[in-house]
């Protein structure tokens, strides 16, 4: 090493300034740069811009298909239209039965089966 230069150690604000002063210079350079040569800068621009977009759409598909199927597996609702002629004990008559069959699992088929999922000419509510 008999041709080296020795190290100088540089104060820390003349560092700090130094840095300020290096991105500055690369800023100018950069505009310099996009102003020679517009049509790959504008290639360059489009590519970042698909590169940001992508993921963010992928983000935003990935929550509609959440959201999508969180409605999916939400429990199901029934609304009953009742005449206006039925009475309180007729219309808790109902609402028992269906909580009843609705517990025990058997569903649709066993109020087909008791015949309460068919409702007569008679004795329409």
């Amino acid at each position: 090493m008999a041709g080296a230069k020795p190290q100088v150690k540089v104060a820390f604000p003349v560092r700090f300034m130094m840095f300020w002063v290096r991105h500055l210079q690369q800023c100018i350079a950069s505009l310099g740069e996009l102003w020679r040569t517009p049509a790959s800068s504008m290639l360059t621009l489009a590519v970042i811009g698909v590169c940001l977009a992508l993921p963010a759409s992928f983000y935003l598909a990935t929550k509609n298909v959440q959201q999508l199927t969180a409605y999916w597996k939400s429990d199901a609702q029934i609304s009953l239209f009742l005449k206006q002629n039925v009475t309180e004990q007729q219309r808790d008559l109902l609402q028992k039965n269906y909580i009843q069959h609705a517990a025990s699992g058997r569903g649709r088929a066993g109020y087909q089966a008791t015949g309460l999922g068919r409702v007569s000419s008679q004795q329409r509510l």
